[in-house]
C-alpha cells in the first residue's frame, strides 16, 4: 500500500456445524517498523445460544524468567487469557481450568473463577501460573488445555500449543579473585572457584589454566582401539604459532611396552616430512590411560603442516578421537588422520601420501608449569545450580609470587570469556641446596625445571635414595659442560638448586636448548630446558 491507500480484504466464513462456536487468530505482517505484525481474532458463532464461550491465549508473561515473552526452561510463567461471551445472553458461575500433559511443565494455580460475562462481553483472567523444569533441552512443543465449566457442568475445552524453549544461561563467578600464600617450599592448598548458571538454558563452560594449556585433539570414543604399531597420527595445521613440550596419546597396554611419540614437520600436506622432535618412553605395568612423552622442545609454524603421532614395540592399543575430521582445535586444524606410517622406533624421514578419515585422541601440551592445577575444567550446569571448581596451589619456589588470570569460557551470550586473577606468594627462604623432605625417594628421581622457559633463572628440583656421590651440571646440546652446579656426596632426600644461566666463568650464556644431567647411584638422568632472552 501506498502512503494514505487502504485495502478490504473480504472472509469467507462457512458454518459446517449446528449451534457451534468457530474462533482463529488472523496475523497481519508488515514492514512497519514500530509493529511489524497484528493479531486479529476471529470469532463465528452458528446458532443463537444464551451460551457460546470463546477463549484466546494472549502475550505469555514471562515477567519472572528472561522477559522474551516465550517459554523457556527454569523460568514461572504467568498464562494469561481472554474469554469472549458472544452469546445473546449473560454467563454465570464459570470455571475455567489449565491442564497440560507435559512432563517439563508443573502447574502451580489452575483454577480461575468468573461470576459472570455479559452478552458480548470480554474479559481478561492472569491467574493460571506454572513452572517450566530447568532441564528442557533443544526446543519442544508445550501442549495445554482449558476446559470451562458453566453452573459446575462442563460446557467447553481449548487447545493450545507453544514452543517449549530452552533459555539461554547466565554464568556467574564467585570470587572475583584468587589470592593464597603459602609458608613452606613444596607444599600445597587448594581454593575454589564456584560457577553460577543464574539463566534458564544449560551452560557450559571450561576453564583455562594459561599456567598449563593443551591442544586437546578429539575425545577418546570408547572400545575404538586401533592395534596400528607400526605408526598412528593426525595431521595438524597451526593458525598460530605454538612452543611443543609433550605430547599425550590414550593407549591401552597390555604387558611391558616402549611408547614413541614424534613430530614431523612437512611444507605441504602429502609429500615430504622430516622429524623435528622425538620422544621414547617405557611402561611396565598394564592399564589403559593418557601416556605423555618426555620434553620434546619443538615449534610449530603457521605455515608449516604436522604429522604428530606414536608408535609402539609390545602389547599395546591406541584408542581413536570421537570426531569427524576435519575439526578444530582452539589454535589449529586437524586435517587427516596417517595410518601404518612413522616407524618404530621413528624414522627421520617419511613420505605421507594417503590419508584416513579417523583421527587420534590426543593433547598437544603447550603450556606448563608447577604452581596451579585445576580439576574439573569442563562441564554443563543446568539452570539455578553450580559447580565447584578446586584450584591446587604449589610452592613451586621460593621467595616469590606468581600471579595468573584464568580464562572460564561459556556460552553465555553476553559473557563469553571472563577472566578470574590468581596469586600466590611464597614465603619461604630459599637456599643454594637444601633437603626437602624426611622421606627419600625409591630411586633417583629429577624432575623438569622451574620455570621452563626461563629467564634469568630457574630452579632444579632432585631425588637420591641411599648416600653416596652426586653430580648435577648443565650441557650444551654439543654435549659440553656448561656448569656443574653440585659435585659432593649426598644424604638420601630430595633437594632443589638454582641455576642463573651463568656458566663456570659466571658469563650468561646464550638462548638455546640445554640438558640438565644428574649423575648418581650409578645412574644417569637427563632433561632438556629452554633458555629464552
Amino acid at each position: 500500500l501506498l502512503p494514505t491507500e487502504a485495502i478490504d480484504i473480504p472472509l469467507k466464513l462457512v458454518a459446517t456445524n449446528d449451534d457451534t462456536t468457530f474462533f482463529t487468530d488472523i496475523l497481519i505482517a508488515s514492514n512497519d517498523v514500530m509493529n511489524d505484525s497484528l493479531i486479529m481474532p476471529v470469532y463465528f458463532m452458528v446458532g443463537e445460544s444464551d451460551v457460546s464461550l470463546v477463549c484466546q491465549v494472549s502475550k505469555i508473561d514471562d515477567q519472572f524468567g528472561n522477559k522474551d515473552n516465550q517459554i523457556n526452561s527454569g523460568e514461572l510463567i504467568i498464562f494469561p487469557i481472554e474469554i469472549k461471551n458472544i452469546g445473546a445472553g449473560i454467563v454465570s458461575n464459570v470455571t475455567a481450568r489449565l491442564k497440560s500433559n507435559n512432563p517439563d511443565i508443573s502447574i502451580l494455580d489452575s483454577l480461575e473463577t468468573i461470576d459472570g460475562i455479559g452478552a458480548g462481553e470480554q474479559i481478561s483472567v492472569s491467574a493460571f501460573e506454572f513452572s517450566v523444569s530447568p532441564f528442557v533441552i533443544g526446543e519442544q512443543v508445550a501442549r495445554f488445555q482449558i476446559e470451562f465449566f458453566v453452573d459446575n457442568n462442563f460446557y467447553k475445552s481449548f487447545d493450545f500449543s507453544f514452543p517449549l524453549i530452552e533459555g539461554k544461561p547466565i554464568i556467574e563467578i564467585l570470587p572475583d579473585s584468587l589470592t593464597v600464600s603459602i609458608s613452606q617450599l613444596d607444599d600445597s592448598t587448594f581454593s575454589h572457584v564456584e560457577i553460577k548458571n543464574t539463566g534458564f538454558g544449560r551452560l557450559n563452560y571450561q576453564v583455562e589454566n594459561p599456567v598449563q594449556q593443551s591442544v586437546s585433539i578429539g575425545k577418546p570414543s570408547e572400545n575404538w582401539w586401533l592395534p596400528l604399531k607400526d605408526g598412528v597420527g593426525n595431521i595438524y595445521f597451526p593458525i598460530q604459532a605454538a612452543h611443543v613440550l609433550a605430547v599425550r596419546c590414550y593407549f591401552q597396554v597390555d604387558s611391558a611396552a616402549s611408547i614413541y611419540f614424534y613430530i614431523f614437520e612437512g611444507d605441504s600436506m602429502k609429500g615430504s616430512y622430516r622429524a623435528i622432535a622425538k620422544s621414547k618412553i617405557t611402561v611396565e605395568q598394564p592399564g589403559a590411560g593418557w601416556y605423555r612423552s618426555e620434553i620434546m622442545e619443538c615449534d610449530l609454524l603457521p605455515e608449516k603442516y604436522y604429522y604428530i603421532g606414536a608408535s609402539w614395540i609390545g602389547r599395546a592399543k591406541i584408542l581413536r578421537a570421537n570426531e569427524s575430521i576435519p575439526f578444530d582445535a582452539w589454535n589449529g586444524q586437524v586435517l587427516n588422520g596417517v595410518f601404518n606410517l612413522g616407524g618404530a622406533p621413528p624414522k627421520d624421514q617419511l613420505n605421507i601420501e594417503k590419508f584416513g578419515s579417523l583421527s587420534i585422541a590426543q593433547q598437544i601440551i603447550t603450556g606448563e608449569g608447577q604452581w596451579l592445577d585445576i580439576a574439573s575444567a569442563i562441564g554443563t550446569i543446568f539452570p539455578s545450580e553450580s559447580a565447584i571448581i578446586p584450584v591446587k596451589f604449589y610452592a613451586a619456589a621460593a621467595e616469590t609470587t606468581f600471579t595468573t588470570s584464568l580464562g572460564i569460557a561459556s556460552n553465555d551470550p553476553k559473557r563469553s570469556i571472563l577472566h578470574l586473577p590468581a596469586s600466590l606468594t611464597v614465603t619461604a627462604i630459599a637456599t643454594s641446596v637444601r633437603n626437602e623432605q624426611d622421606v627419600p625417594p625409591r630411586t633417583i628421581e629429577l624432575a623438569q625445571n622451574y620455570p621452563n622457559p626461563f629467564n634469568p633463572s630457574t630452579d632444579i628440583r632432585y631425588g637420591i635414595s641411599q648416600s653416596g656421590p652426586v653430580e648435577l651440571a648443565i650441557y650444551n646440546i654439543l654435549g659440553q659442560k656448561v656448569k656443574l652446579l653440585v659435585n659432593q656426596v649426598q644424604s638420601p632426600g630430595f633437594y632443589t638448586i638454582s641455576w642463573n644461566g651463568k656458566d663456570q666463568s659466571e658469563n650468561l650464556v646464550s638462548s638455546g636448548v640445554y640438558l640438565i644431567v644428574l649423575h648418581a647411584e650409578g645412574k644417569k638422568i637427563s632433561r632438556k630446558i629452554l633458555l629464552m632472552k
